[in-house]
């Protein structure tokens, strides 16, 4: 994962760079944990029978996508993926929010 929660700044000073190493690998292994953590919420998009392309926003293929609201029965399935977006086709049109990560 190439996620970064904070700026690491180099100085002069060995134990405090090192000190910023340790803390960002920390940080690194908690988000390895879960592919929930570090995502993207996305919200009220209009997904249709022909596909609709979403910009994710990662700036890398995502690991997984879920629902997490829908505004109709319908039934949403991926169709393709890749660093800049995901395609979604639908049953029916409708309005979904998703988790991407």
């Amino acid at each position: 994962m190439n996620q970064q929660l904070f700026q690491t700044v180099q100085t002069a000073n060995q134990q405090l760079n090192q000190i910023q190493a340790y803390i960002t690998q920390a940080f690194n292994s908690l988000l390895n944990l879960s592919p929930f953590l570090g995502g993207q919420l996305i919200q009220n998009v209009s997904v249709s029978t022909a596909g609709t392309v979403i910009n994710t926003g990662l700036g890398r293929v995502p690991q997984i996508w879920t629902l997490c609201d829908q505004q109709a029965d319908a039934t949403v399935w991926r169709t393709a993926w890749n660093s800049n977006s995901i395609t979604l086709k639908s049953s029916a049109d409708c309005v979904i929010s998703l988790w991407v990560n």
